[in-house]
């Protein structure tokens, strides 16, 4: 396996200029010696190649290093600062652009993405300006207020300086790498972000982050947006938003990491019948093409939990997510995730513990069937009438795939205190439902349904660990009720 990072051996200037003069700079880099090389290159470490213009930019600007390999194929993207659609190509530590209304030889640009990754941090102390030092050792740049100084200074120079890196938009400062979890001494660029490896032999101890990594991977997941008054929620697929008490209104955004076409989407909404419902509401226009924007509309009484689907077509898994109207009774955090079998159960058991049991309910994927819970959901509810909470414990997860499902088993154990205070224990398992599933696909994003439970009563001084051990017996033997 290749290391996250490609060290570079050092060999021995103006906030950002205009794109064009950006450009030119990089078409100034020498060609490399050695006559033509070919216009196109495989990347059998990534799975990607890269070709013409872009091949070319990437050999002149210093290759893997610099660079790194690229990590997706040339694809259409808006450019985050004008919104113009753009022929783009990412790389480990780059995002490369296309900008034919340039002159030939200067029409790919290097993409800001120190400056992208860092938005919103300009009020932190490492990123406000600082005047300029008396040390004739560290070089001052007005134009963004920041210094660069020892072995940053030598890297930027010796690797590409400003077309390359860009001007520098922080001083030094400790931070936690998002790539390994560990501390270093980083300065983020418009274009990079510098890391120094005390650990590294001395000339190879400046790293480059991987940002066009960081970035990409955030920028390919769908993202959901809820305006809900104070502040906008934003939640992941399988994740449920909690705003606040009295909500009435609400507009969802959907955030692809391609252009959709609004015609081919449908919007599902599941939720407790009887109570007046919510329903679907106009939004105005789409606000872009990566955007689907849909508005929900509630009423007094309506119910406090509803589940929305969004399919997109035959081939592809719904996008489900959940609403939930915050009760205003004190609680534990909002826990609600049905993105693996464990997360469903615990999310199950948070719904319980926070009184927001038609959320707990709609986790269900079919209420009254053997092994379910009753298919009426008042008498589910009062079934909880005298429990205080809920704590369980999880055992080792089994799974059974076949014929376009999987069946999970999550072992469970469960101390449930009373509202006398008294404490009952049971112990068994859930069987857990996932649905459409591709062959061959063994973790799909599709969503998550409680199907059965087999679970019994023991006695209130059992042993937590010997129940369990039988708990995951029980889940071996596929005896989780299904």
């Amino acid at each position: 396996m290749r290391d996250r990072y490609t060290a570079i051996a050092p060999y021995g200037p103006p906030l950002a200029l205009l794109a064009l003069l950006a450009g030119a700079l990089l078409a100034l880099l020498p060609a490399r010696p050695g006559g033509a090389q070919s216009n196109d290159q495989f990347f059998p470490e990534t799975g990607h190649t890269v070709s013409g213009a872009f091949l070319d930019t990437w050999r002149r600007g210093g290759g893997l290093p610099i660079f790194g390999y690229p990590i997706s194929d040339v694809r259409t993207q808006q450019d985050p600062a004008t919104g113009r659609e753009l022929q783009v190509q990412w790389f480990e530590r780059a995002r490369f652009e296309l900008h034919p209304e340039l002159p030939a030889g200067s029409q790919v640009l290097l993409g800001r993405l120190g400056s992208e990754v860092t938005q919103g941090r300009e009020g932190e102390p490492p990123f406000q300006p600082v005047g300029a030092p008396a040390d004739p050792g560290i070089e001052y740049f007005p134009q963004t207020g920041h210094t660069l100084g020892r072995g940053f200074l030598s890297f930027w120079r010796q690797n590409g300086g400003l077309p390359i890196f860009g001007y520098p938009i922080s001083e030094e400062f400790q931070e936690v790498s998002p790539t390994d979890g560990r501390t270093y001494t980083v300065q983020y660029f418009e274009r990079a972000r510098f890391e120094y490896h005390p650990e590294l032999p001395p000339g190879s101890q400046v790293l480059l982050g991987l940002l066009g990594t960081q970035l990409l991977g955030e920028q390919d997941r769908l993202r959901i947006e809820i305006a809900a008054a104070p502040d906008p929620i934003a939640i992941e697929p399988g994740q449920t938003a909690l705003v606040p008490r009295d909500t009435k209104g609400l507009t969802v955004s959907l955030r692809f990491p391609q252009p959709v076409d609004p015609g081919a989407l449908q919007v599902q909404l599941r939720q407790l019948s009887g109570p007046p419902p919510w329903q679907l509401a106009p939004a105005g226009p789409q606000p872009g093409r990566n955007v689907f924007q849909f508005g929900l509309a509630g009423a007094a009484g309506s119910p406090d939990y509803l589940q929305v689907q969004v399919t997109r077509g035959p081939d592809q898994p719904p996008i489900v997510f959940g609403v939930q109207v915050a009760s205003g009774l004190s609680g534990p955090p909002l826990v609600a995730n049905w993105s693996d079998p464990v997360a469903l159960v615990n999310s199950y058991y948070n719904a319980i513990n926070r009184r927001e049991y038609q959320r707990a309910y709609s986790y269900w994927e079919q209420p009254g069937r053997p092994g379910a819970v009753p298919a009426s959901y008042q008498e589910f509810a009062a079934g909880y009438r005298d429990t205080a909470s809920v704590a369980i414990t999880t055992g080792t997860v089994t799974s059974d795939a076949g014929a376009g499902s999987v069946y999970y088993g999550v072992p469970v154990v469960i101390a449930a205190t009373q509202s006398d205070g008294s404490v009952q224990r049971f112990y068994g398992c859930y069987a857990v439902h996932r649905v459409n599933v591709p062959v061959g696909d063994s973790a799909p994003p599709y969503p998550l349904q409680l199907s059965t439970a087999n679970v019994a009563q023991a006695a209130a001084d059992a042993d937590p660990g010997a129940l369990l051990a039988q708990a995951n017996a029980l889940a071996e033997a596929r005896q989780c009720g299904q």
